[in-house]
């Protein structure tokens, strides 16, 4: 089973030499809400990946709708 625990509200940015004010605070997720969705999702084994949260799922399908383009352009103005 995979999980993508997507963006995480940690101190990692900052240890790898970014700022805590890049992180999009709109899709970043606890850690504890983040373990809490791989517990479940491994007392349910049923999907192979788990993308943890709506809002990481939707933006990790959303690739699959968009030209490579747009969501390369939609990404560069969320991080701006």
């Amino acid at each position: 089973m995979d999980f993508c625990p997507g963006i995480t509200s940690t101190n990692f940015q900052v240890h790898a030499g970014g700022r805590v004010e890049d992180l999009p605070k709109n899709m970043a997720q606890t850690p504890e809400k983040v373990v809490d969705n791989a517990l479940k999702a491994l007392d349910s084994r049923k999907q192979p990946t788990i993308i943890s949260g709506m809002k990481n799922w939707t933006f990790a399908n959303m690739a699959r709708m968009m030209s490579r383009k747009s969501f390369a352009n939609m990404v560069g103005k969320m991080m701006e």
